[in-house]
């Protein structure tokens, strides 16, 4: 139960800090992003490092965020 709910929370934390943040203006649609590449490498080792998430799924998520043209 406990391993759930630190992957739950987890996944929720990661796709949070993934996605970013979009705001609408005057009908138009900005995206804005706070994180750096670095920070969210630091975060994704994070997660990582507390068993949050696999290695598998850490290297996953890594090579997108190193190589975002390339598509699996």
């Amino acid at each position: 139960m406990k391993k759930t709910v630190l992957l739950s929370a987890g996944l929720l934390f990661f796709s949070v800090f993934i996605s970013g943040c979009v705001s609408v203006v005057d009908n138009s649609s900005h995206s804005r992003s706070s994180n750096t590449l670095g920070r969210e490498l630091i975060d994704l080792d994070t997660v990582r490092a507390t068993g949050i998430i696999t290695e598998a799924e850490y290297q996953e998520q890594r090579n997108r965020l190193l190589h975002p043209e390339s598509k699996k």
